[in-house]
């Protein structure tokens, strides 16, 4: 599954409470400084764009994002 298939399945299938929104990407880059660790795009992503949309994620495509 790509973005845009992501994207558009998500827009398709979600109800008006099960996003929250996305963060900002200032508060990926502190995460990121605190624990010393560099998070993977796809996850940045799924963070700047529906944040806990994670828990909806049709299938392990997520990871996979491009």
């Amino acid at each position: 599954m790509n973005k845009e298939e992501l994207i558009y399945f998500i827009q398709e299938n979600m109800e008006s409470d099960d996003f929250t929104g996305g963060v900002d990407e200032k508060q990926i880059e502190y995460v990121q400084n605190t624990l010393e660790v560099q998070l993977p795009e796809s996850y940045k992503w799924g963070l700047l764009n529906e944040s806990d949309s994670v828990r909806y994620k049709p299938n392990s495509d997520y990871q996979n994002i491009k």
